[in-house]
């Protein structure tokens, strides 16, 4: 099963890992079931959730909303309990992804964002820290245990479907793929296709197809990934402090072994994407539109 991790902001956009990119920066789990029974109607449910989630900006603003509501709900439970609580605001959201220039920054942003500040957002302060500090260690555990029934409270009470986050069933990824083998073999799509790769070829490239540069630098990403956790897992072991390995993993892998060198691999990803931007761009309004059009015609067969 395929995971879409991230959408990019623009080429390779559109390129469907497991047709999820079609669908907007809603992140979705493949082959990870519930613990319901799986039956024709939930089959169907599940469908339509993933045909009909919303994009990435609408997305973001679900993840805003459901934030609210569950701190709003929060300050109510622990105010029927006679306990303070201040509401805590969102967290910063990470911006670069959303930069003008981010192909010529970036490239497509395999291999340079892989350092933790391009996915983890800042967290927002809480302002319940100072409140709790000043009480005793008794109303320390008595809030602590307070706020945690209250969370749990909270998160069921606050809409589930409106979540950014979809379990894909494994009967609904085969009606996935069967849309996605409509969309590769429509003749607009591979038109499309053959364009493309004349126009990777103009621009001195020799790839065929938009996937074949998703494998070579998403090769390089795993490696690198690897590395990094068999360093962190290492230093784990070593009984070093949790909170200080990440950022000096971090540090130990750029310097050493197969990715010293890897400003160069990033250099190269940054000159694919500026060289082929143009060839992304026509290809993705192309297939943008085949999207489309197959993604409702099963709307509509499923009346949606």
């Amino acid at each position: 099963m395929r995971t879409l991790l991230r959408r990019l902001p623009i080429g390779l956009s559109v390129v469907r890992l497991g047709l999820l990119a079609i669908f907007g920066l809603v992140i979705l789990a493949a082959g990870c079931q519930s613990s319901q029974p799986v039956t024709e109607a939930s089959i169907t449910d599940n469908l339509r959730d993933v045909l009909t989630s919303p994009d990435e900006s609408e997305a973001g603003l679900i993840a805003e909303q459901l934030h609210r509501e569950r701190e709003e709900y929060l300050f109510g439970c622990m105010a029927e309990l006679g306990l303070p609580y201040e509401r805590v605001p969102s967290s910063e959201p990470v911006e670069v992804f959303q930069e003008p220039d981010f192909i010529a920054n970036y490239g497509y942003g395999f291999t340079t964002t892989l350092e933790p500040r391009f996915y983890i957002e800042t967290p927002a302060a809480d302002p319940n820290s100072e409140l709790v500090a000043s009480l005793t260690s008794g109303e320390q555990e008595a809030w602590a245990a307070a706020s945690g029934d209250c969370f749990d409270e909270a998160i069921g009470a606050v809409e589930p479907s409106r979540s950014n986050i979809i379990l894909i069933e494994d009967e609904t990824q085969v009606i996935l793929d069967e849309i996605e083998d409509r969309i590769d073999a429509d003749p607009r799509t591979l038109r499309a296709l053959g364009r493309w790769s004349s126009c990777a070829s103009t621009a001195g490239f020799d790839y065929q197809t938009q996937q074949q540069i998703i494998d070579y630098l998403g090769t390089a990403v795993q490696s690198f990934a690897s590395r990094l956790d068999e360093t962190i897992n290492s230093r784990l072991a070593q009984g070093e402090d949790p909170a200080n390995v990440r950022r000096v993993s971090w540090s130990d892998v750029l310097t050493t072994g197969e990715y010293a060198d890897l400003s160069s691999l990033q250099e190269e990803e940054i000159r694919i994407a500026i060289a082929l931007e143009p060839c992304d761009v026509e290809y993705d309004t192309a297939t943008s539109i085949v999207e489309t059009s197959v993604r409702q015609e099963y709307l509509d067969k499923y009346g949606f």
